[in-house]
């Protein structure tokens, strides 16, 4: 199948990455500027309901509605945050997942753009950069729960 050990890294990375929000306590700091793990839960919810947002549009031969940059895009974790509990973030990362699966191999160009300043990527290499993304925010809400 099409992209199926770099779907399995991402579906790997989803999961471990629910096991250990589940465990932590939502409000604890997890980064030095303040974003507590609820808004890391939130963050990675957002990007990847974006992300289904642009491989949808692409997948339907559409121009896809690309922000900025990730500035622009991590404002809108903390919001996200505050109207959803830990479950319904969860689930929609879930749903999400489900989506990007569906949508990604569905893509026919080449390069995926992450937004409208980023280098534009192999279906390959996007998701792998966006499970080592999630990978990364695991292993911090890891390193929290030790705290």
């Amino acid at each position: 199948m099409y992209l199926h050990d770099e779907l399995k890294q991402l579906d790997d990375a989803i999961e471990q990455f629910i096991k250990t929000a589940h465990h932590v306590t939502l409000s604890q700091e997890v980064y030095a500027d303040g974003w507590s793990a609820k808004e890391i839960i939130a963050h990675l919810v957002f990007w990847h309901e974006y992300y289904v947002t642009v491989l949808k549009a692409l997948a339907n031969d559409e121009d896809p509605p690309l922000m900025e940059g990730t500035a622009e895009k991590n404002k809108f974790a903390a919001p996200i945050a505050k109207k959803n509990s830990r479950e319904e973030l969860l689930n929609r990362l879930v749903k999400a997942q489900q989506k990007f699966k569906k949508y990604i191999v569905l893509v026919k160009i080449p390069l995926i753009p992450y937004n409208k300043t980023a280098m534009k990527r192999p279906p390959k290499d996007y998701v792998s950069v966006i499970a080592k993304h999630v990978a990364k925010h695991e292993k911090d809400l890891h390193k929290a729960l030790k705290k």
